[in-house]
């Protein structure tokens, strides 16, 4: 029999994607609604037809790699790829109906693929000490501690108690509270199942020092020995 026409119908091509490792195999499933018919040629009785064996699909996978193009009779098809570089990259699908002298494009449908690289973000090692004492007041400058002495005298002279929640902390210890907030940051936004063992390293971290209430600064002037942070208030 010589096929000569093809009748299709493709309501929707569905393409699921999710998240893989770079350099790891990505999965996808492309489902696809519709029919696909090939008209008989004058070999078989006038008005018959019959369904075609394939559906042609053709994947373009979003990462300028050359496109997979592949037959199935599968309403649901899986394939797999493996991505060199981190991001979100957006798979179509167009599929053709299989079996006929000039297949022709009868629909198409899009998916996104998150791709993680693991190794983007190295795992925290902790400070020493970790965490660093909070009420240090050894550090802070003798200017500093003066102020601090006479703040302390005033709220006791009027019976309030007074506390230090917050006194010196050295550079090193700034920068790692900002590493812990940028990296909790970053691995927050990943997909579950991936890159486990660094994002309960990081989430570790996250624990021991929080809460945070805004992103550590850059330089601190906890830790020039200049400032402190404070409570008081009346005696109970």
């Amino acid at each position: 029999m010589n096929c000569h026409t093809c009748s299709a119908s493709v309501q929707t091509v569905t393409v699921k994607g999710g998240s893989a490792k770079v350099s790891k195999e990505a999965t996808l499933t492309i489902l696809v609604d519709g029919t696909c018919q090939q008209n008989s040629g004058t070999e078989s009785p006038p008005g018959t037809s019959e369904v075609a064996s394939n559906w042609i699909i053709t994947l373009n996978w979003g990462d300028g790699t050359d496109e997979d193009r592949f037959p199935t009779s599968e309403v649901s098809s899986q394939r797999s790829h493996v991505y060199r570089r981190a991001g979100t990259f957006t798979v179509t699908a167009a599929v053709a109906c299989g079996g006929c002298a000039s297949p022709s494009t009868e629909g198409t449908g899009t998916g996104a693929m998150n791709v993680i690289d693991c190794g983007s973000v190295q795992k925290i090692v902790p400070h020493s000490p970790d965490p660093w004492p909070p009420n240090d007041e050894s550090g802070l400058s003798a200017a500093t501690q003066t102020a601090l002495s006479c703040l302390r005298t005033a709220v006791a002279a009027n019976g309030g108690m007074f506390r230090v929640e917050s006194g010196f902390r050295p550079a090193s210890y700034q920068t790692h509270l900002r590493e812990v907030w940028d990296k909790h940051e970053t691995v927050s936004a990943w997909p579950e199942g991936l890159c486990t063992d660094v994002k309960t390293n990081v989430k570790t971290e996250w624990d021991r020092h929080s809460p945070f209430g805004y992103r550590p600064a850059v330089r601190s002037r906890h830790s020039s020995g200049t400032a402190f942070d404070a409570n008081w208030g009346n005696a109970q």
